[in-house]
């Protein structure tokens, strides 16, 4: 499984990491880019929709990190090379379009 570590911080003190499936990053940012960080339900919702399940393996293939800080308004990627680039265009799009300085190391 190829995934990568999303790390997202909902204000100064409020931050939580989880491992995405590399398929649903881009969904996973979308939505959390538009979460109130005051409704904690739909925050907790978000977070067990898009953590990884699975167990991990010695094939399992780690191809970055993705920071979101809500209160900086900030989206910051790092990715290897072997990421999809078409996910990764599609999160710096929409993250420019919500209004986000996006970040990124390729």
């Amino acid at each position: 499984m190829r995934c990568v570590v999303f790390m997202f911080s909902l204000s100064q003190a409020d931050r939580s990491t989880i491992c995405v499936l590399e398929e649903k990053l881009k969904d996973a940012v979308e939505e959390f880019i538009n979460v109130d960080p005051q409704d904690r339900w739909t925050v907790e919702d978000l977070i067990s929709k898009y953590s990884r399940k699975e167990p991990v393996t010695a094939e399992d293939v780690t191809l970055g990190y993705v920071l979101l800080s809500l209160p900086e308004k900030v989206v910051d990627l790092s990715v290897t090379k072997d990421a999809n680039k078409e996910i990764i265009e599609a999160i710096m799009r929409s993250a420019n379009q919500a209004g986000f300085r996006v970040e990124s190391q390729q």
